[in-house]
C-alpha cells in the first residue's frame, strides 16, 4: 500500500509544519507515503516562482536605495543573481527526502500531452487554450503503478473532485484507463483525512511522560552528539570556554557530550503498534570545538532542537530524527540549574575520559597529558593538580634513568648500604600526591575521588636490590652522595690496578 498526494494537498508545504513530522512517522514506522514525479515537479516549481518573485522584489528595492546614495557606499550593493536551477535543486532534494517520488515515465508524460489536446479528463474540457495535461500525468503515473504493482493498493490524497471525480465514480475515459483495477484506487480528500485514517493521537500528558523517559535515557545523548556534530557556522556560535569566558566557535571537532535540560511541546501518535512522538528538547552541550580564531578549546553551549523518535516498540532502537535546529547560544550562568548541570556535565565528561585512558592502560603520565588536551577543566586548581601529577611522574621517570647504573654496582656489592640513598631521592623527587589532590574544591574534588584508584602512582616507581651489612648514609644532599659513589668507585679501581701491576 502507497499513499499518494495531489499537488493541491502539500502545497507549498512548510518543511517545519507538523503535519510533515506525521509524514515522516509514517514513513519511518515503514508506511510509504509519497509523490507523483509530476506533483515534485510543481512543488519545485511554486517554490522557485516564489523566489524569482522576492529576487525582483529585492531588486526593485537596492534600486531605490541606490538613487538615495549618490556616494560611494561603504558596503557594496550589487544586484543578486538570478540561481533559479539551484532554487530548483535544493527544494527537489527537500521534498524527495520528506516523500518517496513515484517516477512519471516518459510514456505517461505524452499520453497526457495526447489527453490535453483531446481536452477529456482528467485535462480541462472547455479551457482554451486546452490545459490539464499535468493533472492527466499525475493520473497516468498513478495507473502505471498499479499495473506494476497488482498487490499495492493506492490512496490517493486530491481536493480535486472537479478533475479526478468524488471517488465513487471515474468519468470517460478514465473509467477506461483504470479498467479492473479501479477496486484498489482509494480515495482522501485532505491531509486530516490521511491523518485520522492511518494514525491515532496519544493523550499529551501520557506523550509528555513518553518522550521525558526516552530522552532522559542513557542511548539518547551520543546520539545527539552526533547530530550536533554536523552542525558549523562560517560566523561563529557563541558560547563559553572552560574558564567561563565567552567565545565565538564554529564547529565540533568530535561528538560532544549532552545533558538535558528540558522539553517543551511534545505531542504523540500510534501508528499500528508504535508511538511516534516530536518533542522540541534544549540540550547542554561540552566539547572540543574549534574557535573563530582557529584554536581548539573546551566549549560549552545550549542548543534547542526538534526530533522525531520512536518510543515503543522495536522501533525505539532507531535514531531520532533531527527535524529543526536553531543557532547554538551560550548557557545562562545566572541560572542555577544551567550551572548545576553544566557543572555535572564537566565532572561526568572528565571522569569518563579519565576512566577510559586507564582502561586501556594509560599511565598517569598519559592520562594527564589526556586532559590537559582535552582542555575541559573548569577549575584552575583542577588544571594545577593534573599538572602536579604530571610533574610527579616525570620525576619518577628521571630516577629510574639514573639509578640504573646505581644498582647494577649495588648488585655486584661494590657499593655500602645505599637504601638511605633511595630513601632520600625519594623524598625530594616524588611529592605527596595526596596533597595535590587536597588542593582541589568542590565538585571537583568528586572527580579526584573517581581519579585516585585509577592512578597508580607505586607501580610506576622503579625497584632495587639493596646489598645489606653497609651503613646508611643520612643528613646529605644527593650531589653529595654521587661523589661519595664516584669516590669510592675511583678508589676501588686504582687498588685493582696496584694489584695488577705488582704481578
Amino acid at each position: 500500500m502507497i499513499i499518494l498526494f495531489d499537488t493541491n494537498a502539500i502545497n507549498q508545504v512548510d518543511l517545519r509544519n507538523p503535519r510533515t513530522d506525521i509524514v515522516r512517522a509514517l514513513r519511518r514506522s515503514g508506511q510509504r507515503v509519497g509523490v507523483p514525479g509530476m506533483v515534485l515537479e510543481e512543488l519545485v516549481a511554486h517554490q522557485a516562482k516564489q523566489y524569482m518573485a522576492q529576487r525582483v522584489k529585492t531588486v526593485s528595492e537596492l534600486n531605490k536605495l541606490r538613487r538615495g546614495m549618490p556616494w560611494s557606499p561603504a558596503v557594496g550593493l550589487e544586484e543578486p543573481e538570478l540561481e533559479l536551477e539551484e532554487c530548483q535543486v535544493y527544494w527537489r532534494e527537500a521534498y524527495s527526502e520528506l516523500f518517496e517520488v513515484v517516477p512519471t515515465s516518459g510514456e505517461a508524460a505524452l499520453k497526457a500531452l495526447a489527453r490535453e489536446a483531446l481536452a477529456l479528463p482528467p485535462a480541462k474540457r472547455d479551457a482554451e487554450p486546452p490545459e490539464g495535461g499535468r493533472d492527466a500525468a499525475i493520473w497516468f503515473t498513478i495507473i502505471d503503478y498499479l499495473q506494476q504493482n497488482p498487490g499495492d493498493d493506492v490512496y490517493f490524497v486530491t481536493a480535486n473532485t472537479k478533475d479526478f471525480g468524488d471517488g465513487v465514480t471515474l468519468r470517460y475515459p478514465m473509467d477506461q484507463d483504470i479498467g479492473e483495477n479501479a477496486g484498489r484506487l482509494k480515495r482522501l480528500k485532505d491531509f486530516d483525512a490521511v491523518v485520522t485514517a492511518f494514525t491515532e493521537p496519544v493523550d499529551n500528558g501520557s506523550a509528555a511522560a513518553e518522550v521525558q523517559r526516552y530522552l532522559a535515557s542513557e542511548a539518547v545523548p551520543p546520539e545527539i552528539g552526533k547530530l550536533a556534530l554536523a552542525h558549523r557556522a562560517v560566523l561563529g556560535f557563541p558560547g563559553i570556554d572552560s574558564a567561563g569566558g565567552t567565545l565565538d566557535w564554529t564547529g565540533w571537532i568530535a561528538p560532544p557530550s549532552a545533558a538535558l535540560l528540558n522539553v517543551e511541546k511534545a505531542v504523540g501518535h500510534r501508528i499500528g503498534d508504535q508511538v511516534w512522538c516530536t518533542a522540541e528538547p534544549t540540550w547542554l552541550l561540552n566539547g572540543l570545538a574549534t574557535t573563530v580564531g582557529g584554536r581548539i578549546k573546551g566549549v560549552s553551549c545550549v542548543w534547542k532542537i526538534k526530533l522525531l523518535f520512536p518510543v515503543h516498540g522495536e522501533a525505539e532502537e532507531e535514531e531520532p530524527t533531527l527535524l529543526l535546529a536553531s543557532d547554538p547560544t551560550a548557557p545562562d550562568m545566572r541560572d542555577k540549574s544551567t550551572v548545576e548541570a553544566l557543572a555535572a556535565l564537566r565532572v561526568k565528561v572528565l571522569a569518563e575520559f579519565a576512566a577510559s585512558q586507564t582502561a586501556r592502560g594509560g599511565t598517569a603520565l598519559e592520562t594527564s597529558e589526556a586532559v590537559d588536551r582535552l582542555d575541559v577543566a573548569a577549575s584552575v586548581r583542577l588544571g594545577n593538580a593534573l599538572a602536579g601529577l604530571k610533574e610527579v611522574a616525570e620525576a619518577q621517570a628521571s630516577l629510574a634513568a639514573h639509578m640504573s647504573p646505581l644498582r647494577e654496582a649495588m648488585h655486584a656489592n661494590l657499593l655500602p648500604d645505599f637504601s638511605g640513598v633511595v630513601e632520600a631521592m625519594h623524598a625530594v623527587l616524588v611529592p605527596d600526591v595526596s596533597g595535590l589532590i587536597e588542593g582541589m574544591n568542590a565538585p571537583w574534588r568528586q572527580l579526584a575521588d573517581h581519579l585516585r584508584p585509577r592512578i597508580d602512582i607505586a607501580s610506576t616507581l622503579p625497584t632495587y636490590t639493596l646489598a645489606t651489612g653497609f651503613p646508611a648514609l643520612h643528613g646529605r644532599t644527593h650531589d653529595e652522595d654521587m661523589d661519595q659513589v664516584e669516590d669510592e668507585s675511583d678508589g676501588i679501581e686504582a687498588s685493582t690496578d696496584e694489584v695488577e701491576a705488582e704481578d
